[in-house]
């Protein structure tokens, strides 16, 4: 049976709310794995088998991420922040996205938000970890908070450009970014337009992108900028930021300031090395006032919901 690590339930949590590809756990290796790379005759059905190789992660549905929002905002001391709170959660209009929009406006309530979602989830998945061990006729085990989680700072987080590209996972957080963006759209039209996004624009991995992550005391990739240069002509280079994602559970201590902070710095040392005629681009996504505020102190200039400086 495979010891539950806090970056294991980080990655459990992460894959409970995808609800675009179904994951399992190799509870031999103890890693999760993509259910359509499992021979099919390997993979779990309705019943658990305490003898199966693979087992299913935690269930998430969008009920049980609605009843932890109606609960977190029962623990809203601001009644006006509350009251606004609970029209949209009882509006049945985009609920999540302006539930996440609203939070957003409030850099600590934002943080305290996705701390709560991350150790309610945390908690289901510690037991359904357990329920797994019963089955199997092992002892239950007691884990403590995330100590780590609960401690962090900004000060504690290191952005950096990585000496190798953590492909994968950039891909998978950039997808999620994406779903994440346009949950509003209709699914069939957001995968064709993130296909059609990821043919006209270099990899993470190409030698015209750069990419900047947020790493945490244990070397976790908790956030990232994934950008790309181009000439436009005229002497122009123009960087355009692809992607900017932090992790929920990290959200609210200033990563993504951070992190732009580095680009511009980025893009600042190169207009002053090679003295350079040099744009940059960041398409922010659907517009909000924590979007604009965070473009506004990173020293962007907007328009609409797209941002350069």
């Amino acid at each position: 049976m495979f010891d539950l690590r806090e970056t294991l339930i980080r990655q459990i949590i992460f894959a409970m709310e995808n609800q675009k590809v179904r994951y399992l756990v190799d509870v031999d290796k103890g890693v999760l794995i993509r259910e359509d790379l499992v021979p099919a005759e390997e993979r779990p059905d309705d019943h658990t088998d305490p003898e199966g190789r693979y087992q299913d992660i935690p269930g998430w549905k969008s009920a049980d991420g609605f009843f932890l929002m109606e609960q977190f905002v029962g623990e809203i001391h601001d009644p006006v922040l509350r009251e606004r709170l609970q029209t949209i959660l009882v509006s049945g209009s985009r609920v999540f996205r302006r539930f996440k929009d609203t939070v957003g406006e409030v850099p600590d309530v934002q943080r305290r938000y996705y701390r709560y979602k991350y150790m309610a989830m945390r908690d289901v998945v510690v037991d359904w970890y357990n329920g797994l061990r019963e089955l199997m006729g092992l002892e239950v085990l007691e884990l403590g908070a995330d100590e780590e989680l609960q401690d962090l700072l900004l000060s504690d987080i290191t952005v950096r450009v990585p000496d190798a590209v953590p492909l994968r996972l950039v891909q998978e957080l950039d997808r999620t970014a994406w779903y994440e963006m346009h949950d509003s759209t209709p699914k069939v039209l957001v995968d064709y337009l993130y296909e059609e996004r990821l043919q006209r624009i270099p990899g993470p991995d190409s030698s015209a992108a750069t990419v900047v992550g947020a790493y945490s005391p244990v070397d976790e990739l908790v956030g990232f900028v994934w950008m790309h240069r181009i000439g436009i002509g005229g002497g122009y280079t123009l960087t355009t930021v692809n992607q900017l994602y932090v992790q929920p559970e990290y959200r609210g201590m200033g990563i993504a300031a951070a992190l732009l902070d580095h680009v511009r710095n980025i893009h600042a040392q190169e207009m002053t090395e090679g003295e350079r005629k040099s744009v940059l681009l960041w398409n922010g996504g659907p517009d909000s006032p924590a979007l604009r505020s965070l473009a506004k102190s990173g020293g962007f200039q907007s328009l609409n919901n797209t941002f350069w400086c």
